[in-house]
């Protein structure tokens, strides 16, 4: 039973070793993501094709909402000044 309860935290260092080291890339990342959802206020349906911008870098960056509203912006530095256009 000892021998056993041994190798179990042997494998528990090791896992947590991991995901320890897996973490340290975003660690000094410096771009960050966001996403929402474009709802119509009075049904709360989501809107299509709304074009999400990001005007605040030197790049804007664009999404276009898919059926259900769903966007999301990848790849954003520093800070984000979003602006939504249908």
């Amino acid at each position: 039973m000892n021998n056993v309860i041994k190798k179990l935290m042997a494998l528990f260092i090791i896992l947590i070793f991991m995901f320890t080291l897996s973490a340290c890339d975003n660690i000094y990342s410096s771009t960050f993501s966001l996403g929402g959802r474009v709802i119509d206020q009075e049904t709360e349906e989501g809107i299509e094709d709304v074009i999400i911008r990001d005007i605040n870098g030197d790049e804007e960056e664009y999404a276009k909402t898919d059926e259900e509203g769903n966007w999301q912006l990848v790849g954003l530095s520093d800070e984000a000044k979003i602006e939504a256009v249908k």
